[in-house]
């Protein structure tokens, strides 16, 4: 997704680079993934999947958070950095 983003850039030119939306696009992106993996995984059942694992048991929910918001942080600067390339 990088090298997405640096084609993105030279693209752009003198119009800049957005890093929000390029981040926002690729988050949501991720999170349809997941969320079309898991509905293939229990055949449908994706809310009761949810409703069971997640907030059933939030404290097991929560210990794979900590890695996730870290590396929505590193997305964040990788970003940031690649808008920082002069093309």
């Amino acid at each position: 997704s990088v090298l997405i983003a640096r084609q993105a850039l030279i693209s752009a030119g003198s119009q800049g680079f957005k890093v929000n939306r390029m981040l926002l696009i690729s988050e949501v992106g991720k999170g349809l993934a997941s969320c079309l993996c898991e509905f293939v995984a229990t055949r449908g059942n994706l809310t009761q999947s949810l409703r069971s694992n997640a907030m059933s048991n939030p404290r097991e929910f929560l210990k794979p958070a900590i890695p996730a918001v870290l590396y929505l942080i590193q997305n964040i600067l990788v970003y940031y950095a690649v808008s920082r390339i002069s093309p």
